[in-house]
């Protein structure tokens, strides 16, 4: 963890890559008391999180948890829908696919490409409502 430049390194995706990933200060104090309050158990593992009998938590292991959060508030596909949200919401508050790309871990351009044109039917919505030609 990086406080001054509030940041976070991490080890992930296809072949452990390390990831510079950008989090407030309420984010990495928020980190640092969970690291604080596992350090003080007794663990056999060296992953970061782990759960209330200390078997690491698995990125598979999320992914359900957020899917059955998902189920319940009738939000089908929730780990990808919540990816392509933050997708849409970055472009949409002025980020750019450049900085975008390193944040969703992407190698080539082309992937990020993939999300951006979920983006189309808003450039639709956008064009019927703030078009030119909708104002005569």
């Amino acid at each position: 963890m990086d406080f001054e430049a509030n940041r976070i390194f991490v080890l992930c995706g296809k072949g452990q890559k390390q990831r510079i990933v950008p989090a407030g200060p309420k984010a990495l104090k928020a980190l640092l008391k969970y690291i604080t309050a596992r350090a003080e158990r007794e663990l056999t593992t060296d992953a970061l999180f782990v759960s209330e009998n200390s078997l690491p938590i698995t990125r598979r292991h999320v992914e359900q948890h957020i899917r059955r959060l998902g189920h319940r508030a009738g939000i089908e596909g929730a780990p990808t829908l919540l990816r392509h949200t933050f997708t849409l919401w970055y472009l949409k508050r002025g980020g750019d696919v450049f900085s975008l790309q390193q944040l969703l871990g992407h190698s080539t351009l082309e992937m990020t490409r993939r999300y951006v044109s979920l983006a189309v039917s808003d450039v639709a919505q956008a064009h019927a409502k703030f078009g030119p030609g909708e104002l005569v």
